[in-house]
């Protein structure tokens, strides 16, 4: 084997370790990144899922007035003309 033959051999092998880190390098970094979107997807998924909880908590008629009480909202009732405040009877 001549030395050209050897350094070109030489080249190609530092080539491929220098690929072979890079590819293992990137497939590091978005490995990491899968990890980070899984844990963004399941703190996703647990505030949906409280707020469907909270729509489904405010589906009836009663547990509206209970959390406009507790807001101090001005409600209307379909057809005033003025914005009336509901008074809990206790």
């Amino acid at each position: 084997m001549s030395v050209t033959r050897g350094v070109v051999l030489l080249l190609a092998f530092a080539a491929l370790a220098v690929v072979a880190v890079h590819l293992r390098a990137k497939e590091t970094r978005l490995a990491g990144h899968i990890q980070r979107l899984s844990r963004q997807r399941i703190e996703l998924r647990r505030q949906s899922w409280a707020l469907q909880m909270e729509i489904a908590r405010l589906r009836t008629p009663q547990q509206i007035r209970e959390r406009a009480d507790r807001w101090r909202l001005a409600v209307r009732a379909p057809g005033s003309e003025e914005p009336q405040t509901l008074v809990r009877a206790d």
